[in-house]
């Protein structure tokens, strides 16, 4: 499936925050089952109400997460992680599912983008910082030009810099 846009995470920090205190996983993390080309993608029969909700089953690591999900227009939103079986012997080939209800969820075509259309959420940590009135104002300005928060923009010029200078450029 081609797509016009990349596709996107989102989810509730505080959910993200209960899920790496009881399971172990944080979203950050869970994110990238959706990055194994031999993903299963699985539909949550149990979910009904407004939206569908699915599963998907991947390879992270050496283990096999499987993360609850919606999926609408153009964003997954990640409801929540568990961790798998750990990899052994018999796990080193694609996981082999059949169409057919597996208790109560059943497997579903893949429905997703390629793992190439899809933009992993960043980690972020937040900071303190002291910037002189000017710069603030600077950014503040140009920031209503193009309609976005001013902290975005000055997050992706601290971004822009550190990625010139990582790459030794």
């Amino acid at each position: 499936m081609k797509m016009d846009r990349d596709v996107r995470f989102e989810w509730d920090e505080r959910k993200n925050l209960e899920s790496e205190s009881k399971h172990g996983v944080s979203f950050h993390l869970a994110q990238h089952a959706f990055l194994d080309p031999n993903r299963v993608i699985g539909e949550d029969k149990t979910h009904g109400l407004r939206e569908d909700h699915h599963f998907c089953l991947g390879r992270v690591g050496n283990g096999i997460i499987t993360v609850r999900f919606t999926f609408r227009a153009d964003v997954i939103r990640i409801f929540g992680p568990d961790i798998g079986e750990k990899e052994n012997g018999s796990m080193s080939e694609k996981i082999q599912y059949k169409n057919g209800p597996k208790g109560d969820w059943r497997v579903v075509d893949d429905f997703l983008p390629p793992p190439d259309q899809l933009v992993l959420k960043e980690e972020q940590v937040k900071i303190t910082i002291a910037l002189s009135r000017e710069s603030v104002d600077f950014f503040k300005k140009e920031a209503r030009k193009r309609q976005i928060p001013y902290q975005k923009m000055i997050r992706r010029v601290i971004d822009l810099y550190a990625d010139h200078f990582r790459q030794g450029v």
